[in-house]
């Protein structure tokens, strides 16, 4: 539907980044796979982003924001993410691209506030809001409150498995066993059920692209105190 929106508009900006976004889904799944190679969802993701940038959106900053964030350029996703809240202050997704690359820049408390102010923006969706604040909560040790709003993204969006990835964490770290365990074979449930292998310390490669090496090891610490195995 976006490549007929293009057709009937080559130079609609908002289809261009919209677009985009579904090529960076799919290079974040893995699906590119698909495509025959390893980086085809993220040359055009690039692709469509730099056409969307004629006229740039929110999501287009946005997703930006992203891209750079996981090339580990943090102080540009900051930027980009500014520029779209700038340009959109009404709109929750400027706010939430912000609270990632605060997140992962090391400025939890920033973090949090960005996605309160997504979620008042857009209180009907709130599960990738109260998601980043939960992980925010973990990174700055606040474990009972992290639990508590990781439960909230869970319960919004039963599907994503990541939530129960930072809450199984958060069990490790608060000495929580039984939690830990009935949480990690609800994942593995979950996995398995989608054919993936259970998961492990491998499934992180990558995943979340902190810039302070000690948050990463933070967050593995908690999983293996949660009995989650290297491999």
């Amino acid at each position: 539907h976006f490549l007929k929106a293009l057709e009937y508009d080559p130079e609609f900006g908002r289809a261009h980044a919209a677009l985009a976004l579904i090529y960076w889904q799919s290079w974040q799944q893995n699906w590119h796979a698909n495509s025959g190679t390893q980086t085809a969802g993220w040359v055009r993701a690039r692709r469509e982003l730099d056409a969307a940038m004629a006229d740039p959106s929110p999501l287009a900053l946005s997703l930006r924001s992203t891209m750079q964030l996981h090339n580990r350029r943090f102080d540009e996703a900051i930027i980009e993410a500014e520029r779209a809240v700038q340009l959109n202050p009404g709109s929750a997704t400027g706010y939430l691209a912000l609270a990632e690359a605060l997140s992962f820049a090391g400025q939890s408390s920033a973090a949090i506030e960005n996605s309160k102010k997504a979620l008042r923006r857009d209180p009907n969706f709130p599960a990738p809001y109260l998601f980043v604040e939960g992980r925010a909560l973990f990174d700055l040790k606040r474990y009972a409150e992290s639990i508590a709003t990781l439960k909230r993204a869970l319960a919004a969006n039963p599907g994503d498995r990541n939530p129960m990835i930072f809450m199984l964490a958060a069990f490790g770290h608060l000495g929580q066993t039984d939690d830990a365990r009935a949480k990690l074979e609800l994942l593995d449930r979950s996995l398995v059920e989608d054919n993936l292998p259970e998961f492990s310390l491998t499934r992180l490669s990558n995943r979340w692209p902190y810039a302070d090496r000690a948050a990463l090891e933070h967050l593995k610490s908690g999983l293996r105190k949660a009995a989650v195995p290297e491999w």
